[in-house]
């Protein structure tokens, strides 16, 4: 290195600082776009599940309903059919249509699950993401300490 002019010397030592810093703008551009991605999907999961559990209150006052009116309380009969307008505006604005039978709820629900499923990969994909560039980050200090030193 003695041997080395001024401007070889300059260049190699910015070749030294400028690859690593590239590498882990790299690393974290990426993982930045990853972390985007799996915050799109989490708003989109806790919009679906925000919604699925107001159906799912909806559903639990019809059947009190219904279970007072077949105990005699015939009375309910308006609070019942506003009910299931509500229900049926809920279920269509999730996805639903009207001739949605029982099954078709579940294979609905099995999609809402299906969601949450690839929130939490999309998680855990996440932390390991970010466990990756901490450790590129050590590997690229350890390298540049070594170059240094």
């Amino acid at each position: 290195m003695a041997q080395l002019g001024l401007l070889p010397k300059f260049l190699l030592v910015s070749l030294l600082f400028v690859l690593p810093l590239g590498l882990v703008s790299g690393l974290l551009f990426n993982e930045l776009q990853k972390s985007i991605a799996a915050t799109e999907l989490e708003r989109e999961g806790l919009r679906t599940v925000t919604e699925a559990q107001q159906i799912h209150i909806l559903l639990q006052q019809h059947q009190a309903l219904r279970f007072m009116e077949r105990s005699g309380n015939g009375k309910i009969q308006a609070q019942i059919k506003q009910l299931q307008t509500s229900i049926t505006g809920k279920l269509q604005a999730f996805g639903a249509d009207d001739s949605m039978t029982m099954q078709d709820i579940v294979i609905f629900i099995k999609k809402v699950v299906d969601i949450m499923r690839n929130i939490t990969s999309a998680s855990q994909q996440q932390s390991t993401g970010i466990a990756e560039v901490g450790a590129e980050m050590a590997n690229i200090d350890a390298m540049t300490q070594r170059c240094l030193g």
